[in-house]
């Protein structure tokens, strides 16, 4: 699934762009790639680009960049594509930030990654969830973010390794 939004709230720019695909980077085309970082990484770089002139002129406005669930404290096996796609957007949100208060610029960029939501994009996956009786949202998967990002090793013996296989049945190549 792949869509684009910006958004104007007061001095708030919201910039929501996203493509969904997990499956094994080995079944993912080229082009599916290629999509993937123009929709997530390279388009929300040229609409920052494009919107920066116009809000300088404003006072204490803000771009705010939306990434997906986990996507800067969570690299989840299945979505490396959407996930490095991610990883670059929140990168040049960091480098954007600095640059512009180098400048003088009353403008800043944030990087929103919310928790996931149970919508109909998720539907093919709330079986998963489910096996893996895990909760998509709360205190667990925050605390695992922040462990994941303190030490991915230790994260993949809590949680990655012990559902290795239950992930690898619903998203492996034979699935998709």
């Amino acid at each position: 699934m792949i869509s684009f939004m910006l958004i104007n709230v007061k001095c708030f720019y919201f910039l929501i762009t996203t493509s969904d695909v997990r499956k094994s980077l080995q079944m993912h085309t080229n082009q599916e790639i290629d999509l993937c970082i123009k929709t997530n990484l390279t388009a929300s770089i040229i609409l920052v680009k494009a919107l920066l002139p116009y809000m300088s002129k404003e006072k204490g406005t803000t771009i705010v960049n939306t990434g997906a669930f986990g996507c800067k404290t969570i690299a989840s096996p299945y979505q490396s594509a959407d996930v490095a796609s991610r990883a670059g957007l929140y990168s040049f949100t960091e480098s954007m930030n600095r640059e512009l208060t180098q400048q003088g610029q009353n403008v800043r960029i944030t990087y929103f990654s919310p928790n996931c939501v149970d919508t109909e994009a998720e539907q093919p996956y709330r079986q998963l969830a489910k096996d893996m009786k895990i909760k998509a949202m709360g205190f667990g998967v925050t605390l695992f973010g922040i462990i994941n990002a303190i030490s991915p090793k230790f994260a993949d013996v809590l949680l990655m390794n012990k559902y290795s296989c239950t992930l690898q049945n619903y998203l492996s190549d034979e699935r998709n």
